[in-house]
């Protein structure tokens, strides 16, 4: 291994004193041998071998490892010198092109190559090849570093392209939770269809990542049957598996949460309350940060989920908690809406119902939601349920007739009778009305299931509504 004989001589008197040091610490008599042997460029190999006791095999291994020593060492000497300043960020990998030895700066580079590669960061990776392709310029290397590098390239290209394909899949499925249309189940099936693509051209941990988030959502949020795909569980632990490389990944760890919060919907949906609670409250800890994951999930279905949890739980004085606290962008309609929903239904469980009427008046005032039968439905049946609840029955019945009118020739069966069943309360005089109550109560809890399934976050005070009506 010439390279360690070159690199140890062109060593500084300071570098060489603190290695030495090193080994003498840690009492590694074969290492120092070899190193102080080294330093001094005529000493042979037969030599060494006899005063080291040692097969050739072994030594070769012997000075691999003084090898990755100096190396380490060099890399960490460099690394603290470094200020905070963002353009130093750049400057190391030209610095050892222009300012070292040859086999010394070889030896960081390949070093910092082994953690890039094995933390899998193209971005950095790039400018390291361009770089290593530059320094072996002369020599027949060259063209494996440029090959490695157009390489990169390509990987960056196709993982900013499945980034996006994510993107725009998280919108479209956004705009299919509060719309159910069909052309949006369309496009859904054509982004799954293009990140399949991405991935079959680029098997990175990376895009399979994201690959499998976008399948788990599907599973998870939508009625698509997705023939030949792996459970749900199998596709949360190989999710868990690529999280689990990648420990100190800041941008790998972002996944973490979407992660838990996947496993907290796919519990809830198959009723494992224990488990179920175990990932609510991990998300919870993470509310004031968690819509912003919007890019990445629905974030925004975890609040209508919470809802339900905390009812359910007796906790609805927790509902209001942190509210004032949670950051989300203001751009995205679609978590601002279920936001400001949430704020509505959390001041109606603290018995703030003119408050929880105001949000959600203004809320529906604001918003175009021609485009969204679905979100349409909830938000409108609320509000009628809330001024039902307040005793205005003029304003909840002009908006039941106005809705019915909407929903009479769609599959929304659930809310035309859910619109019948309150105008029964508020207008019905019938003698048998208690009857017809009890049955128009019995037929919505029938067909309100599925993807149609409305008002869940509701269905405790419907029943004990219908119940003293």
């Amino acid at each position: 291994m010439d390279k360690l004989k070159k690199i140890t001589g062109q060593l500084s008197n300071d570098n060489f004193a603190e290695i030495e040091s090193e080994l003498i610490n840690n009492k590694s008599e074969n290492f120092l041998l070899l190193f102080r042997s080294y330093r001094n460029a005529k000493v042979k190999d037969e030599k060494l071998l006899i005063e080291l006791n040692c097969k050739e095999n072994a030594f070769y291994v012997l000075k691999s490892r003084l090898y990755d020593k100096i190396q380490s060492h060099l890399l960490a000497k460099d690394e603290n010198e470094l200020t905070d300043h963002p353009i130093n960020q750049q400057i190391p990998l030209l610095q050892y092109l222009h300012e070292y030895p040859r086999e010394t700066a070889f030896a960081i580079l390949h070093k910092i190559e082994m953690e890039y590669e094995a933390n899998d960061i193209p971005e950095d990776l790039i400018h390291l090849y361009s770089i290593l392709k530059k320094a072996y310029y002369h020599s027949d290397k060259y063209y494996r570093y440029s090959q490695l590098y157009n390489k990169q390239v390509a990987y960056t290209v196709a993982l900013e392209k499945a980034e996006d394909t994510l993107l725009n899949f998280n919108k479209t499925l956004a705009n299919y939770y509060f719309s159910r249309s069909q052309n949006d189940k369309e496009l859904i099936l054509f982004l799954l269809h293009e990140i399949e693509n991405i991935y079959s051209l680029n098997k990175s941990n990376r895009v399979e990542l994201i690959r499998n988030f976008m399948i788990i959502q599907v599973l998870l949020f939508t009625n698509i049957k997705l023939i030949n795909e792996k459970p749900i569980e199998d596709l949360l632990e190989r999710c868990d598996e690529i999280t689990e490389q990648y420990i100190n990944d800041k941008q790998i760890n972002y996944f973490k949460q979407p992660l838990i919060y996947f496993k907290f919907e796919y519990c809830n949906k198959i009723n494992q309350v224990k488990k179920s609670l175990h990932y609510f409250n991990l998300l919870n800890e993470q509310h004031r940060t968690w819509l912003l994951q919007n890019n990445t999930c629905l974030a925004f279905k975890f609040l209508l989920t919470k809802i339900t949890v905390l009812v359910n739980l007796n906790k609805k004085n927790e509902l209001e908690a942190y509210i004032d606290d949670m950051l989300f962008d203001n751009n995205d309609f679609y978590t601002k809406t279920v936001f400001d929903l949430y704020r509505s239904i959390a001041k109606f469980y603290n018995e703030k119902l003119t408050e929880a009427t105001i949000i959600l008046a203004e809320l529906i005032n604001s918003s175009i939601l021609k485009d969204y039968l679905y979100m349409e439905i909830e938000l409108k049946l609320t509000l009628a349920f809330f001024y039902f609840k307040k005793g205005e029955y003029p304003l909840a019945t002009k908006i039941l007739k106005s809705l019915y009118k909407k929903v009479n020739k769609t599959a929304y069966q659930n809310a035309k009778i859910f619109i019948q069943l309150l105008d029964l309360i508020i207008n019905g005089k019938s003698k048998n009305k208690e009857e017809k109550v009890n049955e128009l109560i019995q037929q919505f809890n029938l067909h309100n299931s599925n993807q149609n399934k409305i008002l869940d976050f509701l269905q405790s005070e419907i029943n004990i509504t219908a119940l003293y009506n």
